[in-house]
């Protein structure tokens, strides 16, 4: 129906809220938390029912969103529903390895739920990375690098290279074992590109972040207590985080801006806030500062691996400091555009028109070459205004200054053309005596589009007259022109009629038979924009 709005998606609104939010995310922090102590106390509800009978109802909610909001997610609702899904397989068929079939084996095939597990988690934040993202960003690509290696030399030598090392454990149980911490670190890379970059603004994708977080600090205390043969009281904090992690999945699918998850953003101009300072100065300092702490406990420091860390973190701070100076000397180079060009045209404006003219005397007074000026103006231009708009008048400056500036190039590659305001216009005429100036802008004459013209006047410098005095002739003669009848060019000096004495003012009453009303404007006088 006419005037009525489009309808918005069903995917983009919602009541949820900022208060919504976070009450639906302490409730789940309440939930996770509550079953999984709760199942781990021994006088406590069954022990694998409850945490189950939740995570069946988190893949059901994930799954259900995904259908529901196919067209708008796409492949990420399946990839994050299906990465709760495997792990859910995953612990089934642990627990079915473990406690029926009494392998207790470091490597076995319930391991591959959980690499699925890994692989869709990766696969959706590259996803959303990437159809978010409307061109590269490679500052956020450099920042998530540099956390991810900050990260990744910790998990290294505290998780990894004593796996590596250990000739006790199977070859296949070894690499199994450090597969887990490196896809934790991939994992970590996604986060850090999420949260780095434009696409983690949004309150859906902050709470995949959290899902993706809670996954990595349950799969690094786990690391942490298989490694260091440390007492399981942590599983339940454990199975809490992996539990949040399945709660928050389906906060984020099923909330009301999950429909505008794939969005295009613009990237950010490029800026260094202080938390991302603060992040990447912590991930540069990580490398040293785990050096420190293995000198300090007298454990193997890795000194090789934490050095090759040490190094690209090096790189990776350099290449991000050269692209800070890119981008600031880009910005400045902007910044001059914008001070020297008339924002409608994109001529020179009246500032850089001066310091040419000026540059132009200066060249002229070496060289004994001739110099002129001209200023023109369009005629009757509020006229035009009045008549077709604002908009139209913004066009023809607009249309004008390109065929000038295009005929200037052409006939006099050395010329300089500016707004000098409002509708009128200064050009800089190096080597040219002011009747051929004259000829050059009756060129432009020729060519003004819309069929409108202007009237100009031209003035030689004589080699001594200061630049505001050179303009004034050039004005004077423009007036002079306009007073003959406009839509000429004018290059030697014209009188000018004086306007007629100020009259006393008379009695109001009716006009005589062709006599103009008092204070009515006199046929081709007045200022120009008629």
């Amino acid at each position: 129906m006419a005037g009525t709005s489009a309808p918005t998606p069903r995917d983009v609104r919602g009541p949820w809220g900022v208060r919504a939010t976070l009450l639906a995310v302490l409730s789940c922090l309440a939930l996770a938390f509550g079953v999984n102590v709760l199942t781990a106390s021994p006088d406590g509800i069954p022990h694998e029912l409850a945490p189950s009978a939740l995570l069946l109802a988190a893949f059901a909610a994930a799954l259900t969103a995904a259908v529901r909001r196919r067209r708008t997610l796409g492949p990420v609702g399946w990839l994050l529903a299906g990465a709760i899904g495997t792990g859910i397989l995953g612990d089934w068929a642990w627990t079915l390895n473990y406690e029926l079939l009494h392998r207790d084996h470091l490597a076995d095939w319930p391991d591959l739920f959980y690499f699925a597990t890994y692989a869709q988690l990766i696969a959706a934040g590259v996803v959303v990375v990437r159809r978010r993202t409307a061109r590269r960003d490679p500052s956020a690509f450099l920042d998530a690098a540099t956390i991810t290696v900050g990260l990744g030399v910790v998990v290294y030598v505290f998780l990894v290279a004593n796996q590596l090392t250990d000739s006790d454990v199977p070859v296949l149980a070894r690499v199994v074992g450090v597969a887990f911490p490196v896809l934790d670190v991939l994992v970590l890379g996604v986060l850090a590109r999420l949260l780095v970059g434009a696409a983690g603004r949004r309150a859906a994708l902050l709470l995949i972040s959290a899902a993706l977080a809670s996954y990595l600090v349950g799969d690094l205390v786990y690391a942490a207590v298989v490694v260091e043969q440390l007492p399981l009281t942590a599983m339940p904090f454990i199975n809490s985080c992996y539990a949040m992690f399945s709660l928050f999945l389906v906060l984020a699918l099923w909330h009301p801006e999950a429909g505008r998850l794939l969005e295009r953003t613009e990237t950010e101009v490029e800026r260094l806030g202080p938390g991302r300072a603060a992040a990447l100065a912590v991930a540069g300092l990580l490398a040293p500062a785990t050096l420190l702490v293995r000198d300090l406990t007298g454990s193997e420091p890795h000194v090789r691996a934490v050095a090759t860390a040490a190094v690209v973190l090096f790189l990776l701070t350099l290449t991000r400091m050269l692209l800070l100076v890119r981008a600031v000397e880009a910005h400045r180079a902007q910044l001059e555009v914008l001070a020297r060009t008339d924002a409608l045209t994109g001529l020179a404006n009246r500032r850089t028109y001066d310091h040419e003219l000026g540059r132009a005397m200066r060249s002229a007074a070496g060289s004994g070459e001739p110099l002129s000026v001209g200023l023109l103006d369009l005629d009757r231009f509020k006229c035009f205004n009045d008549t077709h708009g604002h908009p139209a008048g913004d066009e023809l400056l607009r249309e004008a200054a390109r065929t000038w500036s295009a005929e200037l190039r052409w006939c006099l590659p050395g010329g300089t053309i500016a707004r000098y305001g409002g509708e009128e216009f200064a050009l800089v005429l190096p080597g040219l005596e002011a009747a051929a100036g004259a000829q050059v802008v009756e060129r432009l004459l020729a060519v003004t589009p819309f069929g409108q013209t202007f009237s100009a006047g031209v003035a030689e410098w004589d080699g001594a007259l200061a630049p505001h005095k050179l303009l004034g002739l050039a004005d004077g003669r423009l007036y002079a022109a306009k007073a003959a009848g406009r839509a000429r060019v004018l290059a030697v000096a014209v009188a000018v009629p004086a306007p007629p004495p100020a009259q006393a003012p008379a009695v109001p009453g009716p006009a005589a038979a062709g006599e103009a009303p008092v204070g009515a404007e006199a046929p081709g006088t007045g200022g120009d924009g008629v």
